[in-house]
């Protein structure tokens, strides 16, 4: 099941059936409320959904590492023969370069647990608690637990997987040190990953639209990925056991839901993804933010949107299209076209408004704000993507394929916005092709001004009719404003004559 699932509630839940009711991919429950969650009745329902099953770890595990590891090696095996038949991957610790985790309370002393010496710690301790584990049940299902990210942890890596701290608190549990390969030799190479977009205000909103700092917030398990395939030379995989935004309230909270899953799970190496979490009957104020019970501005709405949520399908990488741009000053820069199209559809149609006027016949007259509508915004990316991929074909001159000017396509790097951003994440790939199979070349406008315009009829809106060729960016969002999606306006303004192609 290619689905979002749901951190349990950390009790006994008020409504178990509707906590289940939208067919959950996984499931994450603490060991202790497996039973009142009903756990293991959903999996024998669900049997393609995955369990994930969290230990709480002792807080003074350091005082004595020896035993505190064979204690906590007992309690996991204690509990293995009722979890046996139905859960998937097991964790036995969360967080340990976190102050409160290790029974602290003050903060200023944060430091102390993001030291290499403290790391070296953990990877010891964890790989006594593995070892008696595995030791006396070697198809014991455990998985790396997961850190607090931004500690040190992954040592801020690049994007191509190396540290820029230099040294990382995964070489004492992956690859370095007496540690050596503990990922691969406990865990199956499988890591859990916390994911948060947010604070107690609410989600902020480039932590997980924009491109860059999503990186280093809701996406920064791409990040960790690529270090250990570059520093550990492990091609790991991830359970994204906890995901949230500290603000379940939000009047977006399930488009945020929505598209993180597809951009999480279209991604072979994401094993599950779970959302935290569905309620806190303690209230906790560190969880009730995040609690889609007691936090959900429609609770009803949400789940029934999930429910209607199809599978989402894997996607393998392949080789990304680029596109050869002259840029002022004469220099010819080579991007990847999903890049470009960033810096092309918030320049060539506003992300955040669009000039509507109050009379549709008076294009000069004073406009109404209003927000570009998402289907408008898609749209306009299948057009300029396919454009772009026409151009591709036929370029502009040997050594580059476009300008970045009207005279092809407004590209600014320095004006992106998170709803272009998100308008071209969603249409990935997906461009026009003609009767032919070959790039579509799609044209597009803004108005025309001209009564004889067959695309915005003169008045710098959509009135009803079309006629094919070349798309009017105010018929579009006109067409949007009244319902049509960006299949319906690509098909009103280019024809029945071209179709999708995608795949690059």
């Amino acid at each position: 099941m290619r689905r979002p699932g749901i951190w349990c509630a950390n009790g006994r839940p008020t409504d178990v059936a509707t906590m289940l009711s939208w067919q959950p991919g996984a499931l994450t429950c603490f060991q202790d409320y497996l039973a009142p969650n009903q756990v293991q009745q959903y999996k024998q329902q669900h049997p393609e959904a995955l369990v994930i099953v969290r230990f709480q770890h002792p807080r003074n595990w350091r005082d004595n590492i020896t035993e505190s590891a064979r204690n906590h090696a007992n309690e996991l095996l204690a509990k293995w023969p009722e979890m046996r038949d139905f859960v998937d991957y097991v964790y036995f610790a969360n967080e340990l370069n976190l102050h409160y985790e290790n029974g602290d309370e003050d903060p200023g002393h944060q430091w102390m647990f993001e030291t290499p010496d403290f790391y070296q710690s953990i990877a010891l301790w964890t790989r006594l608690v593995a070892d008696a584990v595995k030791s006396r049940v070697p198809d014991y299902p455990l998985v790396m637990h997961p850190f607090a990210y931004g500690h040190h942890e992954d040592g801020a890596p690049d994007d191509s997987g190396n540290p820029k701290d230099g040294w990382a608190g995964y070489d004492y549990l992956a690859g370095f040190d007496y540690a050596a390969e503990l990922i691969q030799t406990y865990f199956d190479g499988i890591l859990t990953f916390h994911a948060y977009w947010g604070n107690a205000g609410g989600s902020i909103r480039e932590r997980l639209y924009d491109q860059e700092e999503s990186s280093w917030h809701a996406f920064r398990w791409r990040r960790v990925l690529n270090l250990f395939k570059q520093r550990y030379g492990i091609d790991a995989r991830i359970i994204i056991d906890e995901a949230g935004n500290f603000g379940a309230s939000d009047r977006d909270f399930t488009d945020q839901v929505m598209y993180y899953s597809k951009e999480c799970l279209m991604d072979p190496r994401v094993l599950a993804l779970c959302f935290f979490l569905w309620q806190d009957p303690t209230s906790s104020p560190g969880n009730l933010p995040n609690s889609w019970v007691q936090r959900c501005y429609d609770l009803s709405d949400h789940v029934n949107r999930l429910t209607a949520m199809p599978d989402v399908p894997m996607v393998v990488t392949q080789p990304a299209e680029m596109i050869r741009v002259l840029v002022p000053g004469g220099d010819v820069v080579t991007l990847e076209l999903e890049d470009y199209l960033r810096g092309v559809v918030p320049n060539e149609m506003g992300a955040e408004w669009l000039n509507v006027p109050n009379d549709p016949a008076d294009l000069d007259g004073p406009a109404l704000p209003q927000l570009t509508q998402m289907e408008a915004l898609k749209a306009q990316a299948v057009a300029a993507r396919s454009y772009a991929m026409w151009r591709i074909a036929h370029p502009r001159h040997d050594t580059f394929d476009v300008y970045v000017t009207p005279a092809d396509q407004a590209y600014n790097r320095n004006k992106l916005h998170w709803r272009s951003d998100m308008a071209v994440t969603e249409t990935k790939g997906i461009y026009l092709r003609d009767a032919n199979g070959k790039p579509f070349k799609a044209q597009y406008i803004q108005a025309c001004k001209r009564l004889d315009c067959v695309w915005c009829d003169g008045k710098g809106g959509y009135q009803g009719k079309v006629w094919p060729g070349r798309a009017c960016q105010f018929g579009m969002q006109a067409m949007a404003v009244e319902g049509a999606t960006w299949q319906q306006i690509i098909r009103a303004y280019y024809g029945t004559e071209v179709t999708y192609g995608s795949g690059f």
